[in-house]
């Protein structure tokens, strides 16, 4: 700890972990002293893939929140860092919580369905033509 500021945490959360390509999320923690207390109204930084990604700020509670949109499949690591500054010491969190996005899945039985529903109203609208015949 440096003499006369006050140690900090970040927390950091990612939601939903995985989905269907594009994927958006949610990046939201606190960052607080180590005795709990918000720190409000700071800049913490996000990184994305090692990226610097956006600077969001705390709100009186000391939350942050931001929203990702558009993640193509592949693993995504999210971190966060609050660089410090005359009264409270920097600190970061990278525990690389991951985001996985996947590719979209279709059901293999879909297609039978959708040729069925089409064979099916074929077969109907023949039976109809044949009964005003």
């Amino acid at each position: 700890m440096t003499a006369g500021k006050y140690a900090t945490v970040l927390t950091i959360d990612v939601r939903p972990r995985s989905g269907p390509s594009p994927l958006s999320v949610v990046v939201d923690g606190y960052l607080k002293t180590i005795e709990g207390f918000p720190v409000p109204l700071r800049s913490v930084m996000t990184f994305h893939n090692g990226d610097i990604f956006r600077n969001v700020q705390t709100d009186t509670s000391g939350y942050y929140a931001l929203s990702v949109d558009g993640l193509e499949p592949g693993t995504h690591t999210f971190q966060t860092k609050f660089a410090g500054d005359d009264l409270y010491e920097g600190c970061e969190k990278g525990d690389g919580t991951i985001v996985t996005g996947g590719v979209p899945t279709i059901s293999p039985l879909i297609p039978l369905a959708i040729a069925g529903s089409i064979v099916i109203g074929a077969i109907a609208f023949l039976w109809s033509r044949k009964k005003r015949i």
